[in-house]
């Protein structure tokens, strides 16, 4: 066997720390190196959401006078007028016999709150209309005076029983304030 001297072994085993050493620093700078990329895209990502925001709040009054301007517009009722399903149900229905669409089941879904806004959606299942009456409704919808509706779904196939007639499924929301 051939066995080493003490000073080889002791180059060897100064070596071997100084290997496990770099391995080590390698290890640890390489994690570190991963961190601050991500601490990176993180910094970068947060400073374009400041930029943006910062863009809003300097726009504030542009956009305070648009929802002024739209708020004005909306519907109001009364916070004790609990039915309000009666009067959309109402408009819908109007505006679709004006429109030669016949609507055979209608119906209400529960109010949703949006901040200060109140939606209604108006769920309609199995209309029939021609292209040009579902055209005119679907127009008529979102133009309505003293209005905001808004179709959120909308299926549209061919009506098989009538020829030249479509069926026609949607959800209309209605939107509104609530009042003193």
């Amino acid at each position: 066997m051939n066995r080493l001297g003490l000073r080889d072994q002791a180059v060897l085993a100064a070596f071997g720390v100084l290997l496990l050493y770099g391995l080590a620093a390698f290890l640890w700078f390489g994690s570190q190196e991963q961190a601050w990329r991500k601490a990176e895209k993180r910094h970068k990502a947060a400073l374009e959401q400041r930029v943006a925001e910062d863009k809003l709040i300097r726009e504030r009054a542009k956009w305070y006078s648009a929802y002024e301007a739209e708020r004005e517009k909306m519907p109001q009722f009364s916070s004790e007028n609990r039915n309000v399903d009666t009067h959309w149900l109402g408009v819908v229905g109007g505006l679709a016999a004006t429109n030669h669409v016949t609507l055979q089941n209608q119906q209400a879904k529960a109010e949703e709150q949006a901040g200060d806004v109140s939606v209604l959606p108006v769920d309609v299942r199995n209309a029939e209309a021609s292209l040009k009456s579902l055209v005119h409704f679907l127009y008529d919808l979102q133009s309505a005076p003293n209005t905001m509706m808004d179709v959120s779904s909308l299926d549209v196939k061919p009506n098989n029983q009538q020829k030249g007639y479509l069926r026609v499924n949607f959800t209309v929301g209605c939107a509104y304030m609530r009042g003193e």
